[in-house]
């Protein structure tokens, strides 16, 4: 039983991630829009899927200031879409 409750979670996990992606790299693009911030907000959804990992390792390494703020995003998002869908 629990295990349904996890599920839903990760799908909508990825969905938003991907989609988040999607539209950093489209805004990115685009003058007006900071495409940016939906990247960040994609790779930390996207936190269990390894190319991610590298990528979020890779900024950490190469900007060291952001390690604490994806920490801190992390658990506020979490903490968030927890309420959302009960994990």
């Amino acid at each position: 039983m629990n295990n349904k409750k996890k599920r839903p979670f990760s799908v909508y996990r990825y969905i938003l991630g991907y989609s988040f992606l999607f539209f950093g790299i489209v805004a990115g693009l685009i003058p007006i829009l900071q495409g940016w911030i939906f990247i960040v907000l994609g790779l930390v959804l996207l936190k269990d899927e390894r190319w991610a990992r590298k990528a979020r390792v890779w900024l950490q390494r190469r900007y060291p200031a952001t390690g604490p703020i994806f920490q801190k995003v992390y658990i506020k998002l979490d903490a968030w879409l927890g309420k959302w869908w009960g994990v």
